[in-house]
């Protein structure tokens, strides 16, 4: 028996992260950051709780899937800073480069991610076309 349907709205979505060294993801975001729910865990005394992760949701360009990508801290920063909010739409790359040192010291090491707004070519015509009221 085959049942057709016709989603009416996406609920969950596949997880895309990028957390080891040589880890890349191509995508395009689909609408604002957005922070987690909290996560629910047994604390140990004295122990905080984790803050709820900041999330996007995206196009994963390689394979055209609708999914939700952990936001690192890095991109964050890139978003807020450099496009004042304005990044919905717009298409990316990341490349994790493997943990580097942290500058401030500590022992904290981090992802040392490079990350590119990227022109995705086959939409190229498309922008095109749309610029010229096609």
């Amino acid at each position: 028996m085959s049942i057709k349907f016709t989603r009416k709205k996406l609920l969950t979505r596949p997880t895309l992260s990028i957390k080891k060294e040589g880890d890349e993801i191509f995508f395009r975001i689909e609408r604002p950051m957005y922070e987690g729910k909290p996560m629910k865990e047994k604390l140990k005394e004295g122990e905080k709780p984790k803050e709820p992760a900041t999330l996007l949701d995206v196009i994963n360009l390689e394979t055209g899937e609708e999914m939700q990508l952990v936001v690192p801290a890095m991109l964050k920063s890139v978003l807020s800073e450099d496009y004042e909010g304005e990044y919905t739409g717009k298409c990316f790359h990341i490349l994790n480069r493997g943990k580097k040192d942290s500058k401030s010291g500590g022992g904290q090491r981090f992802n040392d991610l490079l990350i590119e707004e990227i022109e995705v070519e086959a939409d190229k015509p498309a922008a095109a076309a749309a610029k010229q009221g096609k």
